[in-house]
């Protein structure tokens, strides 16, 4: 039986495309279960030094964290001290990332020297507050804040070239206090990266209100910090009234707060948060106690965020791709999922539509010729990725691995199908991405001989063969081979997910 070419697996896949589409619609995806992501804020801790907090971080549920500078705790200046490098060795030895830099110092206007300094360490966002009038309401008030977003022009473009946004929290006192200020903003910003960085502390501790507010805000809500009122922050008191600020101590009722987070999928960080009298000191004497109460608060919102959810059976799929990805590489596992009953979620650098590319070898020609493919919409970006929310994951071939192996997300969201053991496909320059995040020291695998390099000097195993499966793993060296590793791939989700069901 000849070979087919890549331009005949085209036509094939176009037509199959139809078919499945007119015959058989795939089911509707299945809810997940909501979670929030947590961030350590340095000033939960006080003044204390760099190197004892970054340690709590993991303890408390955070993977990144958000630096503050005087006078609520002193981390930016420490880590203006101990100089970049530094501090980006000790967020390493800790397996950490930059979140945010908090600096209600600069306010919203001086802030370009410090986008360049978190793109230099990867942070996403900048947090401070407002500037402008606060004691307007009504006309005057929209007024006041289309102003302050047109004066915010200058700092907008240094958070899109840092490939970050900038969140205004709520601030008692400031032109974005109040809920119409806080809609306004986020109407008035349009496309712009500025969001709301959401302090329920300074609203009236209506919770039905608050989560009305969060629905309203959608994908406005850059950040969410846990936070009531309690008894204030203004004054001294004993610690245990300090305290009610705290979820789960006060009176504010999170759950219909959780529940709006939820309804709006909310995929930003949030701050277990509130402040101490005086302000520079640790919420309580140690950092282990820090992180104890810090856990409690976690527990309780945890519960909140799964409560009265349905529990889910896992159903979706991660398919890895970028542009130049090879056409029919991807889009043969992609239709064979469906066929499946499983859901795949093509999953890139950014949320947009990507070009992909038709690779073959002509007769004569001893590398590979390339040619336009279809299109692809991504559903979702590498950063907004909830690992626990898929079953597997396949990284397809094409140029598209070379670059993307590059992303720190994406290196992320690898190493935890790996480190879950779950199911992993592979083919053609795919094992570039495995190869780079570390994971195939020691797995055999098949590939294009080409990359054989790239897999042996990663620690792997090149084998010469249409399906091959090690652990966790299947692969394949080129498209002539879906039909051998692909069913065996399939397979494996699917006991994946009866055993998780």
């Amino acid at each position: 039986m000849s070979k087919l070419t890549r331009r005949d697996c085209g036509k094939l896949l176009a037509g199959l495309a139809a078919g499945a589409w007119a015959g058989r619609l795939p089911a509707a995806p299945k809810p997940t279960p909501f979670r929030l992501r947590y961030i350590q804020a340095s000033c939960m801790y006080g003044t204390l030094k760099l190197d004892e907090i970054l340690p709590q971080a993991r303890p408390a549920g955070c993977e990144v964290v958000d630096i503050w500078p005087k006078p609520h705790g002193n981390q930016r200046e420490q880590l203006e001290e101990m100089g970049v490098d530094a501090f980006a060795e000790r967020l390493r030895k800790h397996n950490l990332a930059l979140g945010i830099l908090t600096r209600y110092d600069l306010g919203p206007f001086r802030l370009a020297d410090e986008f360049k300094l978190l793109k230099r360490l990867g942070g996403r966002t900048i947090v401070c507050g407002g500037a402008g009038p606060y004691d307007v309401k009504g006309p005057q008030l929209k007024a006041a804040v289309r102003t302050f977003v047109e004066k915010l022009k200058p700092t907008l473009e240094a958070a899109a070239a840092a490939k970050a946004t900038l969140a205004i929290e709520n601030h008692g006192k400031n032109l974005i206090c109040s809920v119409d200020s806080i809609k306004w903003l986020a109407e008035l910003s349009g496309d712009a990266p500025l969001g709301i960085a959401l302090a329920p502390y300074h609203l009236d501790q209506d919770a039905a209100a608050i989560a009305a507010l969060i629905e309203h805000l959608g994908p406005k809500l850059a950040h969410f910090y846990a936070w009531q009122h309690g008894d204030g922050c203004m004054k001294p008191m004993p610690l245990e009234k300090e305290l009610l600020q705290m979820p789960g101590r006060g009176p504010l009722d999170f759950a219909p707060i959780v529940a709006a987070l939820r309804k709006i999928n909310y995929a930003g960080w949030t701050s277990i948060f509130m402040h101490p009298t005086p302000r520079g000191r640790p919420i309580l004497p140690t950092a282990q106690g820090v992180t104890e109460e810090i856990n409690r608060a976690r527990n309780y919102l945890d519960k909140l965020a799964t409560e009265r959810q349905e529990t889910a059976q896992m159903d979706k799929v991660l398919i890895i791709v970028g542009d130049a990805t090879e056409t029919v590489d991807t889009l043969y596992p992609f239709y064979r999922l469906i066929e499946a009953g499983l859901k795949p979620v093509v999953a890139a650098p950014e949320k947009r539509r990507y070009q992909m590319v038709m690779h073959e070898v002509k007769p004569g020609w001893t590398i590979t010729k390339e040619w336009e493919g279809y299109t692809i919409q991504a559903d979702v970006a590498f950063k907004d990725i909830k690992e626990d929310e898929y079953l597997g994951i396949f990284f397809s071939g094409g140029r598209a691995p070379e670059y993307i192996r590059y992303d720190k997300d994406l290196m992320r969201i690898t190493r935890h199908f790996f480190e879950a053991n779950k199911p992993v496909a592979s083919v053609c320059h795919g094992v570039e991405i495995p190869a780079a995040a570390g994971c195939v020291k020691g797995k055999r695998m098949a590939t294009v001989p080409k990359c054989k390099f790239d897999l042996e000097v990663c620690g792997g195993t090149f084998v010469d063969e249409p399906c091959v499966i090690d652990g966790n793993l299947v692969s394949g060296r080129t498209f002539h081979d879906h039909g051998y590793y692909m069913g065996a791939w399939i397979k494996m989700l699917m006991e994946y997910r009866a055993k998780v069901g």
